[in-house]
């Protein structure tokens, strides 16, 4: 029974055990291979997991059967962040600011607004910057506004930003590599190296942390 499968592997998903969780969750989609639901729920496994790369093609196929299925384009773009596909990200959620509020939804302005920020789309980024102010101060905002200051090479601003942002949410993705890389460029290696330390215990797909740390080494 697919069913039984499903909540097979939901409880898996709640102990952590991952791998499980997908082997019950891919034996329900044998037994029910069109539900939306529960492909949605294997997706999520691997996204929590830490394997954007697997989850992307089961979140590609929820949309595709389900146009209106919000969180599966907010998990989609996620990975598609984490994968470094900002491309991606762009052309999946620009079309579809009416599925969320026209663009005011704050997870949605977030995710935008920080592929555009990575393509250095300063203008057209800075309005979500806007929307996830909006909603009050949060780590998130502070993350965007930090990458448009890193953009616009005000180091000074970029620290300040970051610095707020690793504060209010220390697993924020990201957050800890881009305040590194602002501590780095005013000169303060050693505090750099322990924020590039920090995200892989955090985000093990945060790949500008694994590589950045051996940049601010000195000696052999």
């Amino acid at each position: 029974r697919a069913d039984a499968l499903s909540n097979l592997g939901a409880a898996y998903v709640r102990l952590g055990q991952y791998d499980d969780a997908v082997a019950q969750y891919a034996l329900a989609l044998k037994a029910d291979p069109g539900n939306a639901s529960i492909r949605l729920n294997l997706a999520l496994a691997y996204y929590k997991s830490a394997r954007p790369q697997l989850a992307i093609p089961e979140l590609r196929r929820v949309v595709a059967s389900d146009p209106e299925a919000r969180n599966a384009y907010l998990v989609l773009a996620e990975c598609y962040l984490q994968m470094g596909q900002d491309n991606e990200v762009v052309a999946l959620l620009k079309p579809r600011a009416q599925l969320f509020g026209n663009g005011n939804d704050p997870a949605y302005a977030y995710l935008l607004g920080t592929a555009l920020l990575h393509q250095n789309e300063i203008i057209e980024g800075q309005k979500y910057v806007n929307v996830v102010f909006g909603a009050g101060e949060s780590a998130e905002a502070h993350l965007l506004m930090g990458m448009a200051y890193l953009t616009q090479q005000d180091f000074r601003g970029a620290k300040a930003e970051l610095e707020r942002a690793v504060k209010l949410n220390p697993q924020l993705l990201t957050a800890h590599s881009l305040y590194g890389r602002s501590l780095l460029a005013l000169g303060e290696p050693e505090a750099a190296e322990r924020e590039f330390r920090r995200p892989p215990e955090l985000n093990v797909n945060d790949f500008e942390a694994h590589l950045q740390p051996r940049h601010t080494r000195r000696g052999p």
